[in-house]
C-alpha cells in the first residue's frame, strides 16, 4: 500500500457470509483455548506473527463484524482469560499497539473508516489498565503526540479517526495528575482549541464581536464603518457528527476531573459564550446529525 495513493474503501457487510461467521468462531475459539491454557499467552506474544495478525484483524480486514468481533475477543482475552499473564499482556498489547499506530500512521489515515475497532480495543484497555492501576509503557511521550496531533490537525478529516483521536488522548489523560491536567489543558491551550475551534468558533466570534462593542461603547469610540463592528463569517467546527462531538466534549470533562483550574476555566468559557448578557447567547446551537 502506497500512502501517497487514494484508496475508496468499502465494507464487505453482506459478502462471504459463511467465512465471516468461520472467522469469528476461530476467534472466540482461540480466545476458549488461551484460557484452558493461560501460560501459551508467553508463547504466543513470542511469535512475530502477532503484531501482523493483530493488525490485519483490527484494521486492514475488510469485514466490519470480523473488525468488533477481533477487538472484542482480544479484549475478553486480555481482561477475563488470561491468569496470572494479565498485566503482561496488557502492557504488551498497549505498546505494540502504539507502535502499529507509529508505524503505520500513514496506513490509520488510508483506512480510516475502518479505524473504530482499532480505537475501541486501545482505548478500552488504556481504561482496564487505569482501574487496575498499571501504567503503560511510554504513556507520557504518548500523551505528549497526541496532544501534538489533536493542535496540528489537518483537515479535511475522516469522522472516525477524529473520534478516535480524541477518545485516545481522553484515555491516556485519565493517568495524568492534576498538575499535568492544566498544563495540557491551560499552558497548552487545549481547552480553549477544543471549545473556540473543534465546537463553538460560530459562539466564540458573536461573544468577541459583542466584547469588542461592549468596549469601544464604553470608551466612546464606536466607528460603524470600523472593521471590529462588523460580525464576521465563522469558521466551520472541526466536530460536525455526534460522533465527535461527544467525543470532544468527553475531553473537556476528563480534562476537568480532578483539575479545578480546567474546570474553572471550561465554566466560564460556556458562561461567557452562553449565559452572558440580558438574553440568551446565540450561536452554536449544535445539530446531531
Amino acid at each position: 500500500v502506497n500512502p501517497n495513493d487514494q484508496y475508496i474503501l468499502n465494507d464487505y457487510s453482506e459478502e462471504d457470509t459463511e467465512s465471516q461467521l468461520a472467522c469469528r468462531e476461530g476467534l472466540e475459539l482461540l480466545c476458549i483455548s488461551i484460557a484452558l491454557v493461560p501460560l501459551s499467552v508467553e508463547q504466543l506474544l513470542k511469535e512475530n506473527f502477532f503484531e501482523y495478525f493483530l493488525i490485519d484483524l483490527i484494521l486492514y480486514c475488510h469485514y466490519p463484524s470480523i473488525r468488533h468481533t477481533a477487538s472484542e475477543q482480544i479484549l475478553i482475552l486480555t481482561t477475563h482469560c488470561s491468569q496470572g499473564q494479565t498485566e503482561h499482556l496488557l502492557k504488551y498489547l498497549i505498546d505494540k499497539q502504539f507502535q502499529i499506530f507509529n508505524k503505520y500512521s500513514e496506513y490509520l489515515k488510508i483506512y480510516s473508516s475502518y479505524s473504530s475497532d482499532f480505537f475501541f480495543l486501545l482505548c478500552r484497555l488504556l481504561t482496564f489498565a487505569y482501574q487496575n492501576h498499571i501504567i503503560p509503557l511510554n504513556i507520557e511521550q504518548q500523551l505528549h503526540d497526541e496532544i501534538l496531533w489533536l493542535k496540528n490537525i489537518q483537515l479535511p478529516i475522516d469522522d472516525h479517526l477524529l473520534r478516535g483521536h480524541l477518545n485516545l488522548a481522553r484515555d491516556l489523560l485519565q493517568f495524568q495528575t492534576s498538575e499535568h491536567k492544566r498544563f495540557y489543558g491551560i499552558d497548552q491551550l487545549l481547552i480553549q482549541q477544543i471549545i473556540e475551534q473543534f465546537l463553538f468558533p460560530a459562539s466564540t466570534l458573536l461573544y468577541q464581536f459583542r466584547s469588542i462593542k461592549q468596549q469601544n461603547n464604553l470608551l466612546k469610540q464606536t466607528n460603524e464603518n470600523d472593521d471590529d463592528n462588523e460580525l464576521k463569517e465563522p469558521s466551520t467546527p472541526i466536530c460536525q457528527t455526534s460522533i465527535t462531538i461527544s467525543a470532544a466534549f468527553d475531553l473537556l470533562v476528563i480534562l476537568g476531573t480532578y483539575c479545578i483550574d480546567n474546570l474553572k476555566l471550561i465554566d466560564k468559557y460556556i458562561t461567557d459564550l452562553f449565559y452572558s448578557g440580558k438574553k440568551k447567547a446565540e450561536g452554536n446551537f449544535i445539530q446531531i446529525n
